[in-house]
């Protein structure tokens, strides 16, 4: 079993800026320069955490830079093929990977529920980042452990990305960004150079976040919405430049995602 770690691209993490304007200030720097060997275990088997659409999604992720997706868990969406094994839930999704020696990604969209399992599952197996092989991270940029980086997406120089966050097709994380744990960076949003997201924040599609600007943990930032000052923690806002909306907006803009 490979040790739970968080992973950089190889190449010199340095520190970063916008990291010391986040509350998570020693956490982010704990990430500087840890990197992993390669692990035959991680190139060989996976299991994946969830078995719905955007487990799909992963599973994809995976196959197309020739990995093996061995096994899922959960109740299944759709279908999957027939040497994919379907475990009932994330226990024993944990206990197969322990036993086969798999490397464990969520496919979980729900940003607490994926943060949550990440953090039981790293205890017990390996939990590396996942990068699309059609994405393109900078060397110098810091990917912790379950985070997905999808189809076409991108994440820039200096940039420190938490554990099990979502970089969603063709998102775009750029330079000296800091992105706290469990956030959802949908399709398409794009966040500036250094701005910073909290932990268990939606960006939803297509969304800005412009340079600088800090986004607290816990927000709903609604689909198409350009943030353009700091949203404080909490808060759900939308629309151009974004303000703030009721729940229900909110509530529509989670389920999109």
């Amino acid at each position: 079993m490979c040790a739970p770690c968080c992973h950089a691209p190889p190449g010199p993490a340095g520190s970063h800026a916008a990291a010391r304007r986040s509350t998570g200030e020693g956490r982010r720097r704990n990430y500087a320069g840890r990197v992993p060997a390669p692990s035959p275990q991680t190139d060989a088997r996976w299991a994946v955490l969830g078995a719905g659409g955007h487990a799909r999604s992963v599973a994809d992720v995976l196959r197309r830079s020739g990995k093996a997706v061995v096994a899922v868990s959960g109740a299944p969406s759709g279908p999957w093929p027939d040497d994919v094994e379907l475990l009932a839930d994330d226990a024993q999704a944990l206990s197969y990977a322990q036993r086969h020696g798999a490397a464990l990604v969520p496919g979980i969209g729900a940003n607490h529920v994926r943060l949550r399992v990440v953090d039981r599952a790293r205890s017990h197996a390996c939990v590396p980042p996942v990068v699309a092989t059609t994405a393109t991270v900078a060397p110098d940029a810091v990917l912790g452990d379950g985070t997905v980086v999808l189809e076409h997406a991108h994440v820039g120089p200096q940039a420190s990305l938490g554990r099990a966050v979502v970089v969603n097709t063709a998102a775009v994380v750029e330079h000296d960004v800091v992105v706290g744990d469990g956030v959802h960076v949908a399709p398409g949003a794009v966040v500036l150079g250094g701005a910073s997201v909290g932990d268990l924040t939606l960006l939803g599609s297509g969304a800005r976040i412009l340079p600088g600007v800090r986004v607290g943990a816990g927000c709903v930032v609604a689909a198409g919405a350009v943030v353009i000052r700091d949203v404080p923690e909490g808060a759900r806002v939308a629309g151009i430049p974004a303000r703030p909306i009721h729940d229900r907006q909110a509530e529509q803009t989670e389920e999109q995602q």
